[in-house]
């Protein structure tokens, strides 16, 4: 009887040695297929920040031409983005440059009303300025 016990508790071992291994390479397989389904969104938001991502460069450039015209060359050009929950875009543009910071305030107002009518590139799009002080 004895041997008899010790046999099945070997088989009850190996049993449960390969129960737990194919529950181990189970767990495997569907992290890997859950990495496949987030690796093809990755591929689409990837697409999309490169996208917005040269917009944001462009209008950088009109705005830094602009104000070249203006006689503010070199201006400082800090551009922040807000991505909402809806997917909608915000920018907030700091403008750096003493000249403009010297302006007294309807100057500025002026100015910076004058940047906002250049539309960014994505209609959808806000966009705010601000100038450093």
């Amino acid at each position: 009887m004895r041997q008899t016990k010790r046999i099945s508790g070997r088989n009850n071992r190996k049993t449960g040695i390969t129960i737990y291994l194919l529950g181990v390479v189970l767990a495997i397989m569907l992290f890997a297929l859950a990495g496949r389904n987030v690796s093809g969104n990755s591929s689409i938001f990837a697409d999309e920040r490169e996208y917005y991502h040269e917009l944001e460069n462009t209008y950088r450039e009109v705005i830094r031409q602009e104000l070249a015209e203006l006689g503010y060359s070199n201006s400082g050009i800090t551009m922040s983005s807000m991505i909402e929950l809806d997917g909608s875009r915000s920018y907030h543009i700091i403008l750096h440059h003493d000249r403009i910071s010297r302006l007294n305030i309807e100057e500025q107002e002026e100015l910076m009303a004058g940047l906002n009518n250049i539309q960014f590139p994505e209609q959808s799009c806000m966009v705010e300025f601000e100038v450093l002080q």
